[in-house]
């Protein structure tokens, strides 16, 4: 099975690994596969390394995510983004997610991370890892 194959349909991915475990690079090497696959869509990126760099768009902020649609989206260090900490936030985040993976937003978003960040309520939400 290649890799694009994975990223046939709006799902939400998640890419667990330890510190220093390749996780950003698994990132890179996916964009380069995306971008060469032939397939128009968009990508788009939050907490990547300045280095990995296929002319996705650059994201900052939830409300830039929540408003991308039809992209590819990858999530380096989610939890940087996303405070799963603050209970008072959840409900907040679970609807971001709802958002940005609704059909008619058209996205298949990544999230990287390690493994103590995905919590039960956030594991519950992938559907591919």
């Amino acid at each position: 099975m290649k890799i694009t194959e994975f990223y046939n349909r709006p799902k939400t991915i998640a890419i667990v690994a330890d510190v220093n475990f390749g996780k950003s690079t698994m990132i890179s090497y996916t964009m380069e596969q995306l971008r060469t696959c032939g397939q128009p869509f968009n990508l788009v990126s939050y907490g990547l390394p300045r280095e990995i760099e296929f002319g996705q768009k650059r994201i900052w902020s939830l409300p830039e995510l929540e408003s991308t649609k039809n992209s590819v989206i990858f999530v380096d260090e989610f939890a940087n983004l996303i405070d799963l900490e603050d209970r008072k936030k959840v409900k907040m985040v679970e609807a971001t997610l709802r958002l940005i993976n609704h059909p008619t937003h058209n996205n298949i978003i990544v999230f990287s991370g390690l493994p103590v960040n995905f919590k039960k309520f956030i594991a519950a939400k992938m559907e591919t890892w």
